[in-house]
């Protein structure tokens, strides 16, 4: 009986031994988990510092960019305002060219149908015109 509580004895103690040397093993297993975590941890308060510096450049560039943004929109609402200024001049151009081609139209047609400016009936005028009559007619008209 001795021998078998010397064996239970044994067997207690490498029980025991095995048991402590697993709660060792836990307890690193749970500081290299905890390390891991607190490092994680400081890594995203870093993360967040370095965010909210960011955030602040930004929030600095879109402070500086505003006042060029309503600029760029002013320009460009008055280059549409200068577009249309030359659209409607582009109109008007184009309606003053069509009304001067009308007009060449019919200043042309009306010198085909025999009617002749008052330069071009001095200029057809002889002389013979004027010495005959001495120029004029009864009433004193210039005659041709």
């Amino acid at each position: 009986m001795a021998n078998q509580g010397n064996w239970a004895d044994a067997n207690l103690v490498q029980s025991l031994n095995e048991q402590k040397r697993y709660i060792n093993d836990m307890e690193n297993d749970i500081q290299e988990m905890q390390q891991y975590y607190e490092n994680e941890v400081e890594q995203s308060k870093y993360n967040e510092e370095v965010l909210k510096c960011r955030c602040n450049e930004l929030q600095q560039q879109v402070l500086t960019l505003q006042p060029a943004l309503k600029r760029a929109d002013q320009m460009q609402m008055e280059i549409d305002v200068l577009r249309n200024e030359l659209r409607k001049r582009d109109l008007a151009l184009n309606a003053y060219d069509c009304q001067y081609q009308q007009l060449m139209y019919k200043t042309k047609m009306f010198k085909k149908s025999g009617y002749r400016y008052l330069d071009e009936l001095i200029e057809s005028c002889s002389d013979n015109c004027f010495k005959d009559t001495g120029g004029l007619e009864d009433d004193g008209d210039v005659t041709c």
